[in-house]
């Protein structure tokens, strides 16, 4: 995962020089790697493309790192590929649910859908003119909304917000906080597993490591270690609200108050 946030960071770094196509295509490389950073590149293409031919290259673009990588396993085996793609999905449905699950994840999934695709109708018709300051908002929206919402998702997918979190906030004091409680609240409920503990160091000795208990079995013995783990889910849900929310207040609001004030300022300096 560390391998396309590089790649994201660099994307920005070049949106941020209005070099958008290459950006595109630098986001399209870290796609190659992992999917999800297609959801970034969307609001870009949203944002900077002028017209439906535009949108169609943007695409073009994005699409040609994931075809080229992809292309010698779709030559030799296109069932493999495609189960490569969907093999998560197929074990997911292929095991016994119970209905609230089946509701649950289908309410949820929901809820991502229509709200990501409130994020591009925004991206679309927003006059915000620092473009690249909403494409890093939305993007932050957008991962934030993932965590909090997807049930299977796995603590290092954490890792995702960072380059978000440094675009988005300058003070470093108020950055290193946010990230220290959204880390510790995240791992009190998804590093519940013997291997994503003390287990990781289990190749070195595996008679030691594999006797020592967990941080949830040693803290069950005091307390319920459920409460902890459901503290911890409801500090980082109201946490990613409270960022998502600050978000959308910065880009409608704040940021209109900032170009009026710019836009005055031009005035005044032209008289």
């Amino acid at each position: 995962d560390i391998i396309p946030i590089f790649f994201i960071l660099l994307a920005f770094y070049f949106l941020s020089k209005n070099k958008y196509y290459l950006s595109v295509f630098i986001l399209g490389i870290a796609t190659a790697y992992k999917i999800y950073p297609l959801l970034f590149a969307l609001p870009i293409i949203m944002v900077y493309g002028k017209s439906p031919k535009e949108y169609f290259k943007l695409g073009i673009i994005l699409s040609l790192p994931f075809i080229i990588s992809s292309s010698p396993t779709l030559i030799s085996d296109p069932k493999i590929a495609i189960f490569a793609f969907t093999k998560k999905l197929f074990n997911f449905y292929h095991k016994n649910l119970s209905e609230w699950e089946i509701y649950s994840n289908a309410f949820k999934y929901s809820l991502i859908i229509f709200s990501y695709f409130l994020l591009l109708i925004f991206c679309k018709f927003s006059k915000l003119k620092n473009r690249w300051y909403l494409c890093v908002g939305t993007g932050l929206i957008t991962v934030l909304l993932l965590l909090t919402l997807v049930y299977r998702a796995h603590f290092h997918y954490l890792i995702w917000t960072a380059p978000f979190l440094v675009l988005w906030f300058k003070q470093t004091k108020k950055l290193v906080l946010l990230i220290l409680i959204l880390s510790l609240s995240y791992a009190s409920y998804k590093t519940l597993a013997y291997q994503l503990q003390l287990g990781l160091f289990s190749p070195l000795n595996p008679e030691f490591f594999s006797n020592l208990p967990t941080f949830n079995e040693m803290i069950d013995k005091i307390i319920p270690y459920r409460i902890i783990s459901t503290l911890g889910f409801l500090i980082f849900s109201i946490l990613s609200l409270y960022i998502i929310g600050n978000v959308l207040v910065e880009i409608i609001f704040r940021s209109k108050v900032k170009i009026k004030l710019a836009n005055q300022g031009l005035r005044l300096a032209r008289r």
